[in-house]
């Protein structure tokens, strides 16, 4: 009698940072051993990519957007608008850090689209029509090529892993079409109010608190439809094993050791400010400013040649640019996704004294490390010209604003504000402590290092109940 192969689960990995975020904890090792993986993801011909995980049960299938049609067009709209959160308003209306062109902001089409779509919605029933007519009429070639995927390759549970996304959606819609149970999950925090999701997940999963209640306020999910987990790549940052020694720290960045470290962190090609700002922290430090610190820049590693914009930085004493980044070239976002590259960022905040951003997703990162967050909100026009969005505009939208309302971060809105929250931190990081407990307890969820096993055992608890 032959032993009845391992059941099968889709997994989407459609950018490099959810396989960093996924498949490099214990989400990905426990479920590789109980079941057998079909990874639907870009880099599925990635050589670099499928070394890296391949295991007897893992096989990899290609998965990739395609162009929008004119139907998937106006669906995006509709679910676009018929949410109307704060962000999507300010986008609308000021592109909020786009860069967009003044010239291609119109008042007269926010005004017009304000009229229309903030009072319906305000008929939220409105979204699940319109997920029901996109189940049935969008996307048609897309869900017809998945379902004959799910008939070939039969899962009893596909994992959409950035349920946002376009093509995650279509999936969603052809497992829903086939009887196969979904579990969607947000690829990031700030997912869930920028547009209504094309399909729906039987189940999804979220970080924390901050995104359930965004789920069941602008997605429509019902409360016992959303499981709270944490955050899978925050694991290692529970794992003593993870740190290095600060001697060890300053070897592999070329810092002194004994100088305390601001670690600035770029948002990429959205901020081209980040160029001054890098340079007014290395003045601050040059002229004496700020005393026995250092400065360490991380560049958006998602954006390519991001840290060329520090270029004015190179060799400047008491100033280091990280640029190490190795990129598998079958994935948009160009991030490295190595566990290499994991310890590597994991140590720039455990070394930090402070951390420097404008509205990140770092912000969070740093709070996990209890280390205090300055958030940028002021332009200081050294060498970049005035935008058409003040920056302050960004912490505005509905997810950053909640994180500025913890206290959990300063919020500084010129040079002398900057300097000074510098020299407050440099001299004591504990400053704000209890705003960032209670901004760890909204936006983090579950800070213990098993937030990927939590998914593991999600995972294999819908999957095993799934008959056969």
């Amino acid at each position: 009698m032959t032993n009845q192969p391992p059941p099968t689960i889709f997994l989407t990995v459609i950018r490099s940072m959810v396989a960093r975020n996924l498949l490099q904890n214990d989400f990905f090792r426990i479920l590789r051993e109980r079941f057998r993986i079909v990874i639907l993801t870009p880099a599925a011909n990635d050589v670099v990519f499928c070394r890296a995980f391949a295991h007897p049960n893992v096989s990899f299938k290609h998965f990739r957007d395609a162009s929008h049609t004119r139907a998937d067009i106006i669906f995006l709209g509709l679910h676009k608008y018929l949410l109307w959160s704060k962000f999507i308003s300010l986008k609308l209306r000021y592109g909020i850090r786009a860069l967009t062109k003044p010239e291609d902001l119109s008042a007269v089409r926010y005004w017009l689209f304000a009229l229309i779509f903030i009072p319906l919605s305000r008929l939220p029933f409105l979204r699940d029509w319109l997920r029901w007519v996109d189940l049935y009429f969008g996307q048609k070639q897309k869900v017809r090529e998945f379902r004959a995927l799910i008939k070939a390759e039969r899962p009893c549970l596909i994992v959409s892993t950035s349920i946002s996304s376009n093509v995650e959606g279509a999936l969603l819609k052809a497992a829903r079409r086939e009887g196969i149970k979904t579990v969607g999950m947000p690829k990031s925090w700030d997912n869930l109010s920028r547009a209504g999701f094309r399909a729906k997940a039987d189940t999804l999963v979220v970080w924390s608190q901050f995104m359930a209640d965004q789920a069941i306020t602008f997605q429509r999910y019902r409360p016992k439809q959303v499981k709270i987990i944490g955050i899978p790549q925050f694991d290692g940052y529970r794992n003593p094993e993870f740190i290095w020694s600060r001697e060890r720290f300053g070897c592999e960045f070329g810092l002194d050791p004994a100088k305390r470290v601001i670690l600035f962190t770029s948002e990429g090609k959205s901020v081209p400010e980040d160029a001054d700002i890098a340079l007014l922290l290395a003045d601050f430090i040059a002229r004496g400013e700020l005393a026995n610190a250092s400065l360490l820049i991380r560049p958006h590693f998602s954006y390519p040649q991001d840290e060329e914009k520090f270029v004015a930085l190179s060799g400047r004493p008491e100033v280091v640019v990280d640029r190490l980044n190795n990129p598998a070239s079958g994935f948009k976002d160009y991030g490295d996704f190595s566990v290499a590259a994991l310890e590597r960022f994991t140590n720039s905040l455990a070394h930090a004294t402070v951390v420097v951003n404008v509205c990140s997703t770092i912000t969070l990162d740093a709070v996990a490390f209890d280390k205090p967050v300055i958030n940028v909100a002021f332009e200081p026009r050294i060498n970049v010209p005035a935008q058409p969005q003040p920056l302050a505009m960004s912490y505005e939208s509905d997810y950053y604003l909640e994180i500025v309302q913890t206290g959990g971060t300063r919020l500084v809105k010129s040079r002398e504000e900057l300097l000074a929250a510098l020299r407050q931190y440099l001299d004591n990081d504990k400053l704000e402590a209890a705003g960032r407990a209670c901004l760890r307890e909204r936006f983090l969820g579950p800070l213990d290092g098993a937030a990927g096993r939590r998914f593991a055992t999600l995972v294999s608890k819908l999957a095993e109940s799934t008959p056969r």
